[in-house]
């Protein structure tokens, strides 16, 4: 086989070094500078499908090579990406907190995952259910040779949800040999062991390559409860800016009338019901588990019989437990001079598990005990709200993916105009359990009349709502937990795609290179649920409807050029100019064509200018076109039944009942495509005549989306409506005579647009030959200047700046930083980093006005030794989190007093790994 060669260029040798700044020392520098008295093979850069001589390109790109993973001590490619400075706004993942479905993204400038787009060797992967974001945890976490972040909009190079940028994951595809590599690791607290073992096989002849990656991962996880930070919903502990969040759906029943004006009872500890007599009137006594009537005393709170409410962090997982098996097998072979045929194969089978408390019957769910219900004693029917608990049954969300992804294709040049023809089919399949739950029509029927329930030939037991915890049997219980809750999401993607890229004249300041190419995809979605969920029969889970959406076929044609402008002149030793540009056109919303246009300046040997502007559009997901229209109830007070309802504009009466509403959720066909407009501009600094070894970045970036889908939330347009009729009169339905509320319409909507900027500086030092061996400092900065929701109402523009806050429950620092130093002497390596977060201010708290959330710092070091006589062995030994750093406290939250999904309170966790190479 041929290829274009091209010599490095200094610069694009320091560029390629200035890698992975955020998660650890990069490598790459040592591999870069080993080429650099040599040919290199012609290569594209994420952002721009041209092949070239340049490595860097105008817009901004952290590369994190495979040493700077293996250094970082991570286990999974979403913890990898959370430790960047530019990640922000809590992504999902595992070991995030314990309300996860199992699978990790990643949110590049604090955008939603929908908005940062995930690839692997430069291509589509499928994506999980009806969302269009992707399960890192189903990237084969070994196979990964680097990862390249492209922070800038990319819709004219990739398509659809490249606002925020680009993922990269390149993966390994050219390995000779035999790799073994055995890790493991605890914590301090005695749990979240991980375990892995993995093996990478690979060989090379005149015509052919091929590789197989496989591993095995397992990890234990932990629970909320044994973690101080997190072992108690009652967050008065933690101070004046805490709140009782303690639920009152109690294992203590809470008793009314059904016309919630009296009783409001609980029974006494020790009452007992009589067969012949049933319970005593004054077993009861008021129940006091509603957070406002809570003792004060929050750390008696926990072993006090008068505390009526339920602490379910006891039951609750701080992260999941989580195995995975993934597999990855790439080949190509020469067929002829110049062309080979490659074929890439992924495939993951993962397994999570988190456990929520057991469920309960809430007031909403209108379970009547009958006056004729043998355990009743107040002679008429009440209502009852309570946890079942009497049986440890929890509500644990098993969630079984299996995803399979296979490329194949041919791949060659021709008159020096590189070509590529693939195709893909991929699928992604999770099956979500819950545990056996309550059935909602078994608790009205075995909370109704005694007789009838005896009478029924369903096994119907008479149920027990309303003596102490211990009341509700093994009888009863076998009668009610009727439902396994289970759901499918299925994904499907298929691609067909042609490129080619290559010189086409010269022009007098150099060669003007193109890339083009077309792409046909179709992709298909599903979300299937069981009877229970699609009935809303399963108690304390929301009912769902399936969704079933159309087959999206989407054809797209791009074209990319690179034209030299000017070449050695007075500070101009080049400057180039970069287009693209792509048309796509969906079969379920209509077509896109959207633009970029990028300066690249070399204004002398050690000093590049970069500018780029970019036009980008996120298609809607299926969910949120096609999710059916579901009702749900609404556990909060319309300003219509208070008090205070005569001062409220949007009141003409005053409502009945102050317990809540109805919402009407789901899809909306009408929903256009989010889009945006985004620049960045920066410098790039290599002074190797005044410091050699040093490399310094500093871009400025700025996106506004418009046309953002959401929805605003059904208790937010009650308020507003209340005090502003004219607001959303379309979507809150009051009944005109008595002014209860019919129906709040809540689907998702293109609500508004935002406003992002920052800027980031990345920087790296590298001191080699000294008499203590060689070194590397790596610094990088990433601040949050403005992250502004801008919204129009009544023709009044309002600005909601997120920036330096914690808001719905996501924290937006304004600063992260992370660096650290890396030094390697003959066989052994150390590493030392580093990693800041800026304080917050959360505007989530009800209790005091906008409470400071404290910074936080954590330090990781690890040490390696290769033992080069022993099968070319390597040892490491590492800390995650040195000094044993907590999150710090957010007393707003249910999610365990601290954002987990920004910070880990796992604690200082000791991991060992061995590697064999044959």
């Amino acid at each position: 086989m041929s290829s274009k060669r091209f010599n490095l260029s200094r610069l694009s040798i320091f560029i390629g070094a200035l890698a992975g700044l955020s998660v650890g020392v990069p490598t790459m520098a040592e591999e870069v500078s080993q080429q650099a008295s040599e040919e290199a093979e012609v290569i594209s850069v994420t952002g721009s499908r041209i092949k070239r001589q340049e490595l860097t390109t105008s817009s901004p790109v952290t590369v994190l090579d495979k040493a700077t993973i293996e250094r970082s001590g991570v286990s999974t490619i979403g913890e990898l990406l959370l430790r960047l400075p530019s990640v922000v706004g809590s992504p999902s993942s595992p070991r995030s907190g314990g309300n996860n479905d199992g699978s990790a993204t990643v949110r590049l400038r604090g955008l939603s995952a929908n908005n940062t787009l995930v690839l692997i060797n430069g291509r589509r992967v499928s994506t999980r259910g009806v969302s269009s974001s992707v399960d890192l945890e189903s990237i084969p976490f070994d196979a990964v040779e680097r990862v390249e972040v492209l922070k800038d909009g990319a819709s004219a190079v990739y398509g659809s949800d490249a606002i925020a940028g680009v993922v990269n994951l390149i993966m390994r595809s050219n390995y000779d040999g035999l790799k073994v590599n055995v890790e493991a690791g605890e914590s301090r607290h005695g749990d979240a062991g991980q375990k892995r073992v993995s093996f990478t096989f690979g060989g090379n002849t005149d015509k052919a390559r091929w590789l197989v990656s496989a591993s095995h991962f397992n990890d234990d996880g932990w629970m909320r409860r044994d973690r101080d930070i997190s072992n108690e919903a009652d967050l008065r502990r933690f101070g004046a800016t805490g709140t009782n969040l303690r639920s009152s759906k109690s294992p203590r029943s809470w008793i009314y009338s059904t016309d919630y004006e009296r009783l409001g009872f609980t029974a006494v500890d020790g009452a007992s019901w009589d067969p012949n007599s049933g319970y005593n009137l004054d077993d009861f006594r008021p129940f006091n588990g509603y957070w406002s009537s809570a003792p004060g005393d929050a750390s008696h709170c926990g072993a006090s019989e008068q505390c009526d409410s339920f602490n379910y962090h006891d039951y609750e997982t701080g992260s999941n437990e989580y195995q995975s098996t993934t597999v990855w097998v790439s080949g190509e072979y020469e067929i002829a001079e110049d062309t080979s045929l490659f074929v890439e194969y992924n495939s993951a089978d993962i397994r999570s598990i988190n456990y929520f408390a057991p469920g309960a019957l809430e007031f909403g769910d209108n379970i009547i005990v009958s006056a004729n219900n043998q355990y009743n004693p107040f002679g008429e029917d009440v209502i009852v709200q309570r946890r079942i608990t009497e049986n440890g049954i929890l509500r644990p969300r098993d969630a079984d993916s299996d995803v399979d992804r296979f490329t194949f294709g041919v791949k060659g040049v021709i008159s020096d105009w590189d070509y590529d023809f693939v195709y893909s089919h991929q699928r992604s399949k999770v099956i979500e359990t819950r545990g056996q739950q309550m059935s909602l029509a078994r608790l009205r029927t075995a909370a109704g009349d005694s007789d009838d329930c005896l009478a029924r030939t369903d096994g119907c037991v008479p149920l027990d709502l309303i003596g102490p915890f211990g009341a509700v049997t093994e009888d009863m219980m076998g009668y009610i937990f009727a439902h396994k809750p289970t759901s499918i999401f299925d994904n499907t993607l298929r691609f067909l795609s042609a490129n080619i890229t290559g010189e086409v004249f010269e022009l007098p300041a150099g060669p003007v290179y193109v890339a083009a190419g077309a792409e046909v995809r179709w992709q298909d979605a599903s979300v299937n649920h069981d009877v229970g969920l699609n009935t809303g029969d399963v108690a304390f889970v929301e009912q769902v409807s399936d969704t079933k959406a159309p087959t999206r076929k989407i054809e797209e044609a791009y074209l990319e050029a690179a034209l030299p402008i000017l070449a050695d002149m007075p500070m101009a030793e080049s400057l180039e100019l970069e287009l693209a540009l792509r048309h796509s056109r969906y079969s379920d919303f209509g077509s896109t064509t959207t633009p970029k246009v990028g300066v690249r300046w070399q204004i002398t040997p050690d000093l590049l200018a970069r500018y780029s502007y970019s036009e980008g559009f996120r298609a809607p997901t299926f969910g949120e076109l096609y999710t059916p229209s579901q009702k749900g109830f609404v556990n909060d007070t319309d300003p219509c039944t208070t008090d205070s309802w005569s001062s409220l504009p949007g009141c003409t009466v005053r409502a009945p009942g102050d317990l809540g509403y109805t919402s009407l959720t789901g899809g909306n066909q009408d929903l256009e495509a989010e889009e945006s407009k985004s620049f960045t501009t920066g410098v790039v600094w290599t002074p190797e005549s005044l410091v050699e070894g040093l490399s310094v970045t500093f871009d400025y970036w700025n996106i506004e989306q418009t046309n953002v889908v959401a929805t605003y939330g059904a208790t937010r347009k009650v308020t507003e409506n209340a005090n502003n009729p004219a607001l959303w009169a379309n979507t809150v339905i009051r009944n005109p005579n008595s002014g209860a509320i019919i129906e709040v319409r809540d689907v998702y909507e293109n609500v508004d647009r935002r406003e992002l900027s920052g800027w980031e500086l990345e920087g790296r030092y590298d001191l080699n030959g000294t008499s203590s061996g060689d070194y590397s400092f790596q610094l990088g900065v990433s601040k949050l200047k403005e992250w502004v929701d801008i919204e129009i109402r009544s023709g009044v523009e309002n600005r909601t700046d997120s920036a330096g806050l914690v808001t719905g429950g996501a924290s937006f620092p304004q600063l992260k930083v992370n660096g650290g130093v890396n030094w390697t002497q003959g066989d052994w390596e150390a590493s030392w980093n580093i990693s800041y977060i800026d304080d917050l201010l959360d505007s989530d708290n009800d209790v005091v006005e906008l409470p400071k959330v404290d910074n936080y710092f954590k330090h990781d070091a690890q040490v390696s030794y290769h033992m080069p006589k022993y099968w070319e062995s390597k040892l490491t030994l590492g800390i995650d989190n040195v000094f044993d750093e907590e999150p710090p406290i957010l007393a707003s939250t249910v999610d365990g007093g601290h954002d987990p999904s920004t910070y880990s309170a796992r604690g200082r966790y000791f991991y060992a790994r061995v590697s064999f190479s044959f």
